[in-house]
């Protein structure tokens, strides 16, 4: 699995979108799952920031599990029980991704980014040979 977690109001989150088609023609399989997390804006719930989210996931066809994390999921959730894999000052830091294996076990804190293509397509094909019997 390949987890992104962006924000909608993130220029960079946005921009790295337009490196994911090539990313998912060059895999070509269904043994991969992209897993978007969109971080609440403000950490707050908004109605427009929901609406802003639909439309960026259609605009930019991501393909895959979205959800929209509440401040408790973002904040006290995921970062709590990880706390130990950031630095205080990049703690929050998006967009942010990571490598899941077939375990559900994250393996990479900090898998490259769509815009590194080779180094990223490469760390997954590694994971993938990794859970291949």
């Amino acid at each position: 699995m390949y987890v992104d977690i962006w924000g909608t109001h993130c220029g960079p989150c946005i921009k790295e979108f337009a490196n994911l088609h090539e990313l998912k023609t060059r895999l070509k399989t269904d043994s991969v799952v992209f897993l978007y997390l969109c971080n609440p804006y403000k950490l707050k719930w908004d109605k427009k920031n929901a609406k802003l989210w639909k439309e960026l996931i259609l605009e930019h066809d991501l393909a895959g599990i979205n959800i929209l994390m509440s401040a408790e999921c973002y904040m006290d959730g995921f970062y709590e029980k990880y706390k130990d894999k950031f630095s205080p000052q990049t703690m929050y830091a998006i967009p942010r991704y990571f490598l899941v294996n077939k375990d559900g076990e994250i393996v990479n804190f900090s898998a490259p980014r769509p815009s590194s293509k080779e180094e990223l397509y490469s760390a997954m094909q590694a994971l993938l040979e990794e859970n291949c019997p």
